[in-house]
């Protein structure tokens, strides 16, 4: 980790900005539209990477520390089994993406470059729930857990970050679950996000007391 100053810190390819409560990290677009999705980053070469709308150039360890940094503490170990529908508990943290568009910024929350109501291909766990409309923007920090086999931190070995299945793997999760018992009704939506391998910045903030 390298202080940069003016509390802003370098931890890998991460920038930590305190004051402002943010990082950002650079990554690039997996998969877009007719792909099914179930975690929004992996780090490079991640096991789900298959399933991921971004590869970020970071590890579990080190988005991690960036989570830390901005002061998010995990809740108590022991979250639930994927798929499971069971909230998530943890403190809000606020997801978007941004990237360069005809010579101009561009930033979008992430629930804005999800296509959230494409049909199902099949169930994943029990059977899916009726529609309830477009879920909430809830993400949470769930911090993951460390490996039984000594210590070894289970994201660095998953590459898992951000997800929305309840994968106790990641260190970032949707609270209520997005796409649970509907899998390929998540996707990325190629009419809001640049093309597949188009470069992108993924911005976590910790939202303002009461916000």
């Amino acid at each position: 980790m390298k202080d940069l100053g003016g509390g802003r810190y370098q931890v890998g390819a991460i920038t930590v900005d305190r004051n402002a409560r943010q990082f950002t990290v650079p990554g690039r677009v997996l998969h877009l539209d007719g792909v099914p999705l179930e975690y929004i980053a992996v780090s490079p070469g991640g096991m789900k990477a298959y399933e991921s709308l971004l590869e970020v150039d970071a590890r579990g360890t080190e988005f991690n520390l960036a989570c830390i940094l901005l002061g998010l503490e995990a809740p108590q170990p022991g979250a639930g089994a994927q798929f499971e529908r069971k909230p998530r508990q943890g403190p809000a943290v606020q997801l978007s993406l941004r990237w360069q568009a005809g010579g101009r910024s561009v930033t979008k929350s992430v629930h804005e470059v999800l296509n959230l109501a494409a049909p199902p291909r099949g169930a994943a766990g029990a059977a899916a729930p009726p529609p309830t409309g477009t879920p909430p923007e809830e993400w949470i920090y769930t911090g993951s857990y460390r490996h039984s086999d000594g210590g070894t931190y289970v994201p660095d070995m998953t590459g898992t970050l951000i997800g929305f299945v309840h994968d106790p793997a990641c260190i970032i999760d949707h609270r209520a679950g997005l796409g649970i018992g509907a899998y390929g009704s998540v996707q990325g939506n190629p009419a809001v996000l640049p093309p597949v391998d188009s470069a992108v910045e993924l911005i976590v903030s910790v939202p303002q007391a009461g916000k």
